[in-house]
Formats: C-alpha cells, structure tokens, sequence
C-alpha cells in the first residue's frame, strides 16, 4: 500500500449533518467565498486565522472568508486580522462596497442568504480544514504532489500528482481530494487519462457521512488514510499497466 501514515495527524473530529442542511451552507459558503475570489482563482487554507484566501506570493492585504463565522476579513502581510465584514444579513451590495473601502474590487454578482446553521458552519470548516492538512501531508511525502487548494464556486478542494509521460502521451495524473457535492460530499482518487477498458475503474469515492458516522476521531482519522493510501496504490498501478501496455509512436 502507499504509505502515507500521518495523514490524519491534523484530522479534528466531524459530525453527521442532514443532506438539505449541508447542501444550503454549503451553497452559502460559495456565494461568500466568490466575494473573495470574483474571478474564480482556487483559494488556500490559512490557519492563523482560519480562513479561506487567495494564494499571494509577496506580502500583502488580502481578503478571506472566516468559514465558521460566515465572514469576510481583512488580512495583514502577516495574516494577521485587520477588519471583519459579517455576512448574515448583508447584501451584496453593501459587501462590495466594504470591499471597494479596502482597495479592492468586485464586480462579481452575488446573492448572499442568511448565514446558515452555525453548528454546520464548524463541520463544513472543519471538513476544509481537514482536507487541506491531509492532502499537504500527503504531498509533502509524494513526488509531482502539488499544494491543496479550493474552487471558489463549488468549494471542491483537491491536489494533483504529475506522472512522467511518455513523448507524443497525454499528460498522466492523479487527482485527489473532496468533492462536497451530495449527502455531505465524498473524498476521491481519481486516474488520469481514464482506463482503455470501461470495466476497469480509474475513480474511487468514499462518503464523507461514513466517515462522520464514527464518533471517534482516530478512527475517522484512519479511515481517511485506508481510503487514501489504497485507492493511491490502485491508480499507480492501473496507470503503470495503462502505459506499458501502449507502443511508443512509430512503432510497428
């Protein structure tokens, strides 16, 4: 199996939310989370403040989204909190004018509901969270492993591990991570280019209600790793049998 112990180090336990709950904050998170990225750029995890942002390479203000509070902030070079925008009960309108005031721009058009269920707002925070540590456990320990980062619009959060292909090949990949879609969303491997034969899986899942259904975080912790580590070792493998099995070009 590929090793990757140590993935759920970060792991912090999550609970059972009802679909229709989850479907609604998660739809809200996403409205919040274009007001900080208008143009769809992929956001990264902060932990100071526990945030979601845009990836910056120099120091500088940037906006973020406070996932649990369901507000917007004001982040220093540092990451260190400014000023504070809460959304519940704002308009767009007035968010983009906040916004403006900080000496950025939006003209992205959002409508912004009620903030949801505080308690779903902490497991959907903390599902984030989670991912993003496990994911950048599991580059950290993985050649071609890029950093985690998160879609704005879906808040599906993901890395991708670049294979070497070989000349005239599509590009080989894997990319893993969270799709949030569904009954509190679910975490995937996937295999890149798909398999020649359509009996032959390049795509595994696992429910993340499964995983909420243990009360106990190491084990959701290991269950996480299990899932990740196996369906890791079966993508390499039915990628390395993918690419033997294809001549090189030119080849009689």
């Amino acid at each position: 199996m590929v090793r990757i112990a140590g993935c759920g180090e970060r792991w912090d336990r999550i609970g059972a939310i009802a679909p229709d709950d989850w479907k609604g904050a998660v739809q809200a998170v996403a409205r919040g989370t274009q007001l900080v990225s208008p143009s769809g750029e992929s956001l990264v995890w902060l932990d100071e403040p526990c945030a979601l942002a845009l990836h910056q390479s120099s120091p500088q203000r940037r906006l973020a989204l406070r996932v649990r509070a369901y507000t917007l902030v004001l982040l220093d070079a540092d990451d260190q909190l400014v000023k504070t925008f809460p959304l519940d009960g704002a308009t767009a309108t007035e968010a983009a004018a906040w916004i403006a005031k900080q000496g950025s721009s939006n003209d992205a058009e959002v409508d912004l509901p009620a903030a949801p269920n505080p308690d779903v707002l902490v497991h959907i925070d903390r599902t984030l969270s989670n991912v993003h540590h496990t994911l950048a456990r599991v580059g950290r320990v993985t050649h071609g492993a890029s950093a985690p980062r998160t879609n704005p619009v879906t808040l599906e959060t993901w890395a991708r591990i670049a294979l070497a292909s070989r000349e005239g090949e599509s590009p080989r990949f894997i990319d893993l991570g969270l799709s949030p879609s569904g009954d509190q969303g679910h975490l995937y491997v996937r295999a890149q280019p798909p398999a020649d034969e359509p009996d032959e899986p390049s795509d595994w899942r696992f429910p993340v209600s499964s995983i909420a259904a243990m009360s106990d975080v190491d084990a959701q912790a290991t269950t996480v790793e299990q899932f990740l580590g196996e369906s890791l070792e079966k993508a390499y493998a039915r990628l390395r049998r993918q690419w033997r099995s294809r001549r090189p070009s030119g080849a009689a």
